[in-house]
């Protein structure tokens, strides 16, 4: 589990242009560090240019809206942080 939790680190760090040599910050259990992340995923679905295709899936398997808007309302930081590594890993596959 940490060896995951710090491959997910730097995962986000690199996403995000963090220096991956910065202190460990704990996106998985911090809403004021995931959240930014959680807009640079929105703002890259918005503007990147996937088609209808690659939309549908990031829309409905990914960031599924009644999924993820229960897990904001009911604090589940652990399913959006899963939700925001799994859309970094498909947006580093399709870049």
């Amino acid at each position: 589990m940490k060896i995951e939790l710090q491959t997910n680190q730097y995962l986000i760090q690199e996403f995000m242009g963090v220096d991956k040599t910065k202190r460990f910050v704990p996106y998985h259990s911090c809403w004021n560090w995931l959240m930014p992340v959680v807009h640079n995923c929105t703002k890259i679905i918005e503007n990147y240019g996937y088609d209808s295709d690659e939309r549908d899936y990031i829309e409905d398997e990914i960031f599924n809206l009644d999924n993820t808007l229960s897990e904001f309302l009911n604090n589940d930081i652990e399913s959006v942080y899963a939700r925001v590594v799994e859309f970094i890993k498909y947006y580093n596959e399709t870049k």
